[in-house]
């Protein structure tokens, strides 16, 4: 959100309802002058349809800023002057005796009034706590309380090896008094099933963390325990001993969700700069991300540069239509499944249908309360997010799919050509994960594959990238990154993943991971080094397996044929 927390937005805001105050007092002067002195001619048409934009633009704005009464008045006047503006004769004189009558100028007439009384609703009628500023860092913490201390230390080891810290509490007691606020985020809550009770009252008391996934695990699975944990809102329950692979899998799942139900990008593109100004302040508060364009000629290039995750577009704007804009967005393939949702002042349900099926998806009709802007738009980011996850990843471990990724290496080979940087991409197989199918079941191989995916996205940066490039095979990019830097990552990876046990068939056993590594800029191009990469992985599996090894192009350039899915 805006710096300055909370009352910096309102002081804010309000300072925009000011401005907005201000404009409409030289408004109403101008135009409220000019509709008294209509005549029935072609000036006086070309002054009925300025004067009818203005109404429509106030009765969308008005309400926005609090001025219902204004809102209302205004829109009223519209709808009086649109049934006039849509005849198609030039001669208004019969009409302007008929429609613009003694009522209509009086309410014309009360429109100044009203701005003064109507003191305006709160600028930002939004609890304190929904826009709380957000905590900084990644979700690299879980809390554990469990009386049993052979529970404790399995969850607090295993969980480590998937790049958790645990902080670990002995009972609701222990952890009502010890917790801190230390700044760094949590990733779940976990608990034992027979302190649920206490455990739920303890959160409720913790409201910063309301939204906190909570896990719990029993010796008891019986269906009582598991109906009272979902009755708790609880996100997942295991039963001891805990499939710690599985355990991991579930937190990284509730916390994406969680991501998906916070924030969202979001462009605004409306003329009206004060109200544009005002959408953005009070969505930024609401924990979203926002982008605004009032000069409508701009919107492809922020498009691009910005890539929302919806649009927000008014139907009229001066020169400009929506629809059109709305058209002209979908002439580009890349922006065909992209979100654009109308929010406009316009109340006529066929000409919303209409505008709809035009190229739009939705409509919000001004003036909307803040409250429920922040509710709206939040939740088409959620839908916006879930349809664009199901279109681009991979369906088993939630990375980019085979294409995706490969389109993420030619962009980062595009950019350590042009500005002479070092990144490195990354092949990494399961060693022997055959065997693992043949012996345990492919469910039980979906459980390693997702538990792959999980640590790689807990032990690699945010900026790299990392997908699925089929089977148990994966790519990984890392930009701003040195061949030995990334070697030495990745070897930290193999042997955290090497220490991870998996149960299957009523025994455990583990599964070791190998990787080739190559420098972007040491070839022609994107798909060069990707091959390279791949045959410094099979260097590796013929040295052993269980490590990395970095491409060396002396090597022979293929594969041995005895490891294909080694």
């Amino acid at each position: 959100m805006p710096s300055g927390g909370y009352q910096d937005v309102v002081n804010k805001l309000e300072a925009l309802k000011a401005q907005f105050v201000a404009r409409v007092v030289v408004e109403l002067d101008d135009n409220v002058a000019k509709l008294h002195a209509v005549e029935g001619n072609a000036a006086g048409i070309r002054a009925l349809k300025q004067g009818y934009e203005w109404l429509h633009r106030l009765a969308g704005s008005a309400g926005t800023f609090g001025f219902q009464a204004l809102g209302s008045q205004a829109r009223k006047l519209e709808e009086t002057l649109k049934q006039v503006v849509e005849m198609d004769s030039d001669d208004l004189s019969g009409l302007l005796t008929t429609v613009l009558d003694e009522d209509f100028y009086q309410r014309l007439d009360s429109l100044p009034d009203l701005l003064k009384a109507d003191a305006g609703d709160c600028a930002i009628p939004l609890l304190q706590r929904a826009v709380a500023e957000p905590e900084d860092g990644t979700l690299q913490r879980v809390d554990l309380i469990s009386a049993n201390s052979e529970v404790r230390e399995e969850l607090e080891q295993g969980l480590s090896r998937y790049g958790y810290r645990v902080a670990v509490f002995d009972s609701p007691d222990g952890y009502r008094r010890d917790h801190a606020s230390t700044g760094e985020n949590l990733a779940a809550l976990v608990a034992d099933a027979d302190l649920l009770d206490a455990v739920h009252g303890v959160v409720a008391e913790l409201e910063r963390h309301s939204d906190l996934p909570l896990v719990f695990v029993a010796h008891d699975e019986s269906f009582d325990v598991r109906y009272r944990v979902a009755d708790a809102g609880a996100g997942g329950f295991f039963t001891v001993p805990v499939d710690i692979p599985a355990l991991a899998d579930r937190i990284q799942q509730l916390n994406e969700e969680r991501e998906e139900r916070q924030g969202g990008k979001v462009l605004i593109v409306d003329d009206d700069d004060q109200l544009v100004e005002h959408y953005r302040l009070v969505l930024e508060a609401g924990g979203l991300e926002v982008v605004t364009v009032t000069h409508p000629p701009d919107v492809i290039r922020r498009l691009s540069e910005y890539r929302p995750d919806i649009v927000l577009m008014d139907i009229h704007m001066g020169d400009y239509s929506g629809i059109n804009l709305a058209r002209m967005i979908r002439f580009q393939p890349e922006w065909l499944g992209l979100p654009i949702i109308y929010l406009s002042s316009e109340q006529d349900r066929d000409e919303q249908i209409s505008a709809i099926a035009e190229g739009a998806d939705d409509f919000i009709e001004k003036p909307i309360r803040d409250h429920r802007l922040v509710k709206e738009v939040k939740a088409r980011c959620v839908r916006a997010r879930q349809l664009s996850k199901l279109a681009s990843l991979d369906s088993l471990t939630g990375l980019l799919k085979h294409s995706l990724v490969k389109q993420e290496l030619a962009k980062e080979f595009d950019r350590c050509r042009r500005y002479g940087l070092a990144a490195q991409v990354a092949m990494l197989d399961l060693d022997h994960f055959k065997r693992v199918n043949d012996s345990h079941g492919h469910a039980v191989g979906d459980v390693v594959i997702r538990a792959l995916a999980n640590l790689l996205r807990h032990r690699l940066r945010k900026t790299d990238i990392i997908g699925r490039y089929g089977g148990e095979e994966f790519v990984v990019i890392l930009p701003d990154c040195s061949a030995e830097v990334a070697e030495e990552i990745l070897q930290d990876v193999c042997g955290q993943f090497a220490g991870l046990v998996f149960a299957g068939d009523g025994e455990e056993f583990q599964v070791t991971l190998s990787a080739g590594v190559a420098s972007l800029r040491n070839f022609a191009s994107a798909e060069a080094a990707l091959n390279a990469a791949d045959e410094a992985l099979y260097q590796r599996k013929r040295a052993g397996r269980n490590g990395v090894t970095l491409y060396q192009s002396q090597a022979p350039n293929h594969r041995d044929d005895q490891e294909t899915g080694a």
